[in-house]
């Protein structure tokens, strides 16, 4: 029955991010939450002593957007790493099977499969068909594309797909490079491009190959003449 002259916020459980605005006060506000449940603490103390605490359960959903990997979507013509897809997580910026990184690197937060590779840069693996990735994309030079697609597989007859706004730009059929890490190029030729923000998304029609870097290279602008012949 005394006067409560100390106020006690902690957090219990949940995501390692967010910060408690004012942890000593009565009422207070969190910041910087990501997607989780959370339990935070409230203990209180009286003048005579006595604590008594209480627990507040708090649930951060999905914002069902994707945003850029590294704040600005990347750049058409050029090379995008497969393993930088957008931020938003599970069924908003990919779809992964599984519940973790199973390559357990660079983006291990997340459910798609990462790997270090032989060829210079992280790659995806563990493919299964019904996954994808989403990228926000700016193609700043519309015109006539080859899409080149750094690749490998020890299986034959997988596949995966390339779609701009829902839209399929290009179906890659991989072939059996003799191992996982066993890299080779697979090029199409002649896709045309408009300009403008958009979003990429990688389907995996099959599973059993990996990925590691897709790259755009602007071959024709619009309505470029061929060169007049002698």
């Amino acid at each position: 029955d005394g006067t409560i002259v100390f106020y006690s916020w902690s957090k219990i459980s949940g995501p390692s991010a967010g910060t408690i605005n004012s942890p000593a006060s009565a009422i207070t506000g969190v910041s910087g939450l990501v997607q989780g449940v959370y339990q935070f603490q409230l203990t209180v103390t009286d003048n005579g002593g006595s604590t008594a605490s209480d627990i507040m359960q708090v649930t951060v959903n999905n914002s069902g957007i994707n945003t850029p990997f590294s704040g600005t979507a990347q750049i058409i013509p050029g090379t995008i790493e497969f393993e930088n897809f957008d931020l938003g997580g599970q069924d908003i910026a990919y779809i992964d099977i599984t519940p973790e990184n199973t390559g357990g690197i660079y983006r291990t937060n997340e459910a798609v499969d990462i790997e270090n590779s032989t060829d210079g840069s992280p790659n995806i693996g563990w493919t299964e068909a019904g996954e994808w990735m989403k990228y926000s994309v700016n193609v700043t030079t519309a015109g006539t594309y080859n899409i080149s697609a750094r690749v490998s597989s020890q299986n034959t007859a997988t596949s995966f797909r390339v779609e701009m706004d829902g839209t399929t730009i290009a179906t890659f059929a991989v072939p059996n490079t003799g191992g996982y890490q066993n890299w080779q190029h697979v090029l199409i030729p002649g896709i045309t491009l408009s300009a403008g923000l958009k979003v990429m998304r990688v389907f995996y029609i099959t599973g059993g190959f990996y990925l590691n870097k897709i790259n755009f290279l602007n071959v024709a602008p619009p309505n470029q003449m061929p060169p007049a012949k002698n």
